[in-house]
């Protein structure tokens, strides 16, 4: 199930696949079946299983070797249980990955010229950061379910691990 946006921000195929219905025509022969693939909307909520979501960011320090996944709510939301799934799927798989020393491209050094080597990555986990408004400064804030100070958010985003909440 794709929901619809509450909003324009999003891609002109965003805005596509979230439509009501997008048909994937297959050729069979003389024929042509049709396999309908609903795209919930508020009327049609038979989604075939599928789903689409987005990580709002992928917050990483390239100069040094450090990883993390950030969502962001706004308005005091609250992350879907699908969406939650989703993520703790790409979660696991980037823990797996930098614990078992996966070797990771850097493509910078450390005075920001191009370089190709390899590296290993630390990867400090998925994160919910929601706003009681829509940023720091207009609201509460909290980060994985504890409030916390914009002194506190900016040492996390910098991977103080003082600041974890």
């Amino acid at each position: 199930m794709t929901r619809k946006r509450y909003d324009d921000n999003s891609t002109e195929f965003g805005l596509w696949i979230r439509g009501d219905k997008v048909a994937f025509k297959e050729k069979t022969g003389n024929d042509m079946a049709t396999n309908v693939l609903s795209i919930a909307s508020r009327k049609n909520r038979s989604g075939g299983g599928f789903y689409a979501t987005n990580i709002d960011f992928v917050w990483m320090n390239y100069l040094g070797n450090d990883i993390m996944l950030i969502e962001e709510k706004r308005h005091g939301g609250k992350i879907k249980s699908i969406q939650k799934e989703a993520f703790d799927i790409v979660d696991c798989a980037l823990r797996f990955a930098c614990d078992s020393g996966c070797l990771f491209p850097r493509l910078r050094d450390e005075r920001g010229r191009q370089k190709r080597c390899e590296r290993e990555m630390n990867y400090h986990g998925f994160h919910t950061l929601i706003f009681q408004n829509t940023n720091p400064e207009d609201g509460w804030m909290r980060l994985d379910g504890k409030f916390i100070t914009i002194s506190k958010l900016l040492k996390f985003l910098r991977f103080e691990k003082t600041a974890t909440p």
